[in-house]
């Protein structure tokens, strides 16, 4: 009786540590989820994604680990799925998914902006539903595992996923951060603000340097060891600490002449996106500014945008 009870337990705790994962979607996320799982020392992994084998060219799976579609078989032997596809095809995806048996089956989808709600009727199905979102950008497929080393994971789903997630966070080396669904939404919109907007300041930055004609060094060799050396700086101090420049320095006449430039030489709405950055750490309290009040005044003053 009590080799019975062992071995029970033993089924148990392998069955909830989860050790069969299907991943739907063979794009930059779901390809470097599953090599990342792979190394980590997962054995049963299988990704699913719509190009064909001979496609993919690369020594990071093998053909048995690759599909095309999923089947009763593959689903039955897996314990979880991630969809890690384009928002707009998740709903098929999940679609597909309810014609099989998916009773205690852990199902969860990568989106960053839609939350488990999108995946209620696979619940019905007795499905354990939840989003997982990394923190991380994903330039091309099957990344180093290292790419996910303490990036921090969101979960927002059922109270049953948080273990399994813990888990699989841990194996990856990444952070776990349980959020609600209205969390999720702040979270994404940090995430690209961060992330995607930073590509949108070095358009502008760029623009400045071509439109005073700089061409004689590379635009990247100019602006890349800034935004190395802000972002180390952000890794390892607080914000109050890394900023620099003429509004650390509440330097007035700088300021002036950044705006007579704009004025003269550059599209008038930048102007607009000039006074709006400035004003945000203006406005932040954590930042001791020398003449905070004259350089809000100044910036009004200049502020006269015709559109």
């Amino acid at each position: 009786m009590k080799n019975r009870g062992k071995l029970f337990l033993f089924k148990y705790k392998r069955k909830y540590i989860m050790e069969s994962i299907a991943i739907i979607g063979a794009g930059k996320l779901g390809s470097s989820l599953f090599r990342a799982l792979k190394m980590s020392g997962y054995k049963r992994l299988v990704l699913c994604g719509r190009e064909l084998f001979a496609v993919i060219k690369t020594r990071y799976i093998s053909q048995k680990e690759y599909i095309n579609k999923l089947n009763a078989q593959i689903v039955s032997e897996t314990d979880v799925v991630f969809i890690a596809v384009q928002d707009d095809r998740i709903a098929g995806v999940s679609e597909d998914l309810q014609k099989f048996e998916l009773t205690n089956k852990f199902i969860l989808h990568t989106s960053g902006a839609r939350d488990s709600k999108l995946l209620d009727n696979l619940k019905i199905k007795g499905a354990v539903i939840g989003s997982f979102h990394p923190m991380q950008t994903f330039e091309r497929n099957f990344l180093p595992p290292s790419i996910w080393k303490n990036v921090v994971c969101s979960y927002e789903g059922d109270e049953r996923g948080k273990k399994i997630i813990k888990d699989i966070c841990s194996k990856l080396h990444a952070k776990t951060l349980f959020i609600n669904k209205e969390q999720k939404s702040a979270m994404h919109l940090a995430g690209v603000v961060s992330s995607n907007y930073i590509v949108s300041l070095l358009i502008w930055a760029e623009r400045i340097l071509d439109n005073a004609g700089i061409k004689e060094i590379d635009k990247t060799d100019i602006l890349y060891p800034l935004i190395d050396r802000t972002v180390q700086n952000y890794k390892n101090r607080p914000l109050q600490d890394i900023l620099s420049g003429p509004l650390k320095r509440g330097d007035l006449e700088t300021i002036q002449k950044h705006l007579d430039y704009l004025n003269h030489s550059a599209d008038k709405l930048d102007i607009e996106l000039y006074k709006k950055l400035a004003e945000l750490i203006l406005s932040d309290e954590r930042f001791n500014l020398p003449n905070r009040k004259r350089l809000v005044e100044l910036l009004a003053a200049n502020f006269d945008v015709s559109l």
